[in-house]
């Protein structure tokens, strides 16, 4: 059943953000059903790697980079203008299969009577669906928006909200202002719904919706709100694993879904940019950091590869776990003035992090020293979450005026802060099927 119901779905997906399509759709009817559309793992529990591959965790050799097998993602690191993506199998395609996805729950779901027999069922599913609309649309403008800023946001183009599975209702992009309310909305619409533990953490849950909250406050530079929000998700969910229990010679540490994760996806097809990390991140890591031995692994020629994901495997892990929580509430307290709680949540993370003994607490009171020190962790800590992206767009917003550098044999390749190519060209084939507007270059 399951099965047919998806294929169809799947076959208007295809039409979602491209041509009008009339054809009438089987469609799902119970709420066994409409949960089994949210439990198909893959596409689902999907993240967004596009903007991993554009950042500064990693670099290519040139021989690397020669033989990669497709000029996409040879564009995709040097941050081409166009043909980033080409086709429709892509991250965005993706994306808006899971919000068609989300949108035929929605639709449905009232046609099934809610009673005191599944009422808690019921809005289980919904307040899952509306998360996942809501977390797809933020990856979506992570990679395929600019930078939220409150000054000029309703002047930037945001991202098309489709809030339907009408295949003839024309696609539009919103403004940005427009685009992170809808955001905001399904994710906050989601939380009263949702379970504080779920059956299984491929599934949303109170936390879970919390903590995209906290990340999507956070790439706005809503500070208060960011606060608020992983504070709400760390109370209902807060532990932290002690790295001294780990062992530092398995070729993957980590156990998947593991006691730190809150919510999962994986990053799929990233072509491996975790094989040569970034040495100056590299170099950050002290001996007595057990993340040093834990994340990361020699290639033989003096470069490391990233080991360290929480998925156990080389598919990078997207979701929610409480390290990047606790980051999220220390990094806010110290924006607000507040250095002391900030290193209080700090200190904690670290002391699980370092070696058992050798750790000593950071002090200062000092709002910008602390800070830094804890932009510092989020880099490290976060390394492959996909997060690094829409970070160096909002560090760019407070003025950090990062530049991104990439050298391929005599040829340098360069991405100012604040450049136009941060917002990622949208598929080629949905301008073309769509006319939405594509991104300025």
């Amino acid at each position: 059943m399951l099965c047919s119901i998806w294929i169809t779905l799947l076959q208007g997906c295809q039409k979602y953000l491209g041509a009008k399509s009339s054809k009438s759709l089987t469609v799902p009817s119970t709420l066994i059903d409409l949960q089994a559309l949210l439990d198909e793992y893959l596409p689902v529990n999907t993240g967004v790697g596009a903007g991993m591959l554009g950042g500064d965790e990693y670099y290519l050799t040139e021989s690397r980079f020669n033989s990669l097998y497709t000029d996409i993602w040879r564009n995709m690191y040097v941050w081409a203008d166009t043909n980033v993506f080409v086709g429709n199998a892509n991250t965005w395609n993706g994306s808006y299969d899971n919000v068609y996805k989300a949108n035929t729950i929605i639709e449905v779901l009232p046609k099934i009577k809610q009673d005191a027999s599944n009422e808690i069922e019921w809005d289980n599913v919904k307040g899952q669906a509306l998360f996942l609309r809501g977390r797809c649309f933020f990856e979506v403008a992570m990679v395929w928006a600019e930078a939220y800023d409150a000054k000029n946001a309703k002047e930037k183009l945001g991202i098309p909200l489709r809030l339907g599975t009408d295949f003839n209702v024309p696609s539009v992009r919103s403004n940005l202002v427009d685009t992170y309310n809808q955001i905001i909305s399904d994710l906050r619409a989601s939380i009263d719904l949702l379970p504080v533990k779920p059956v299984h953490v491929f599934r949303a849950s109170k936390p879970a919706a919390c903590g995209e909250l906290a990340r999507v406050y956070l790439s706005m530079r809503m500070y208060d709100s960011a606060y608020l929000y992983a504070n709400k998700a760390l109370e209902l969910f807060n532990y932290l694993i002690d790295y001294n229990t780990l062992d530092t010679n398995a070729t993957y540490p980590f156990t998947r879904f593991g006691p730190e994760v809150i919510y999962e996806t994986d990053i799929y097809g990233a072509y491996g940019p975790y094989n040569m990390v970034d040495t100056s991140i590299y170099r950050m890591f002290d001996n007595n950091d057990l993340r040093k031995a834990l994340y990361f692994e020699p290639n033989g020629d003096g470069s490391h590869k990233f080991c360290g994901n929480y998925n156990k495997n080389f598919d990078m892990f997207g979701g929610i776990a409480t390290d990047e929580l606790y980051l999220i509430r220390a990094e806010c307290l110290a924006r607000n003035g507040e250095p002391q709680l900030a290193l209080n949540d700090l200190n904690l993370l670290l002391k699980n992090r370092y070696l058992v003994g050798t750790y000593k607490n950071k002090q200062s009171s000092n709002a910008e020293t602390v800070l830094k020190w804890i932009l510092d962790e989020r880099l490290k800590e976060l390394l492959f979450r996909g997060l690094r992206w829409i970070d160096i767009k909002r560090y760019n917003k407070e003025g950090a005026n990062i530049t991104l550098k990439r050298i391929i044999g005599s040829k340098e390749y360069i991405l100012p802060p604040n450049d136009l190519r941060y917002a990622m060209a949208i598929p080629q084939y949905i301008i073309e099927h769509s006319n939405i507007k594509q991104n300025p270059r």
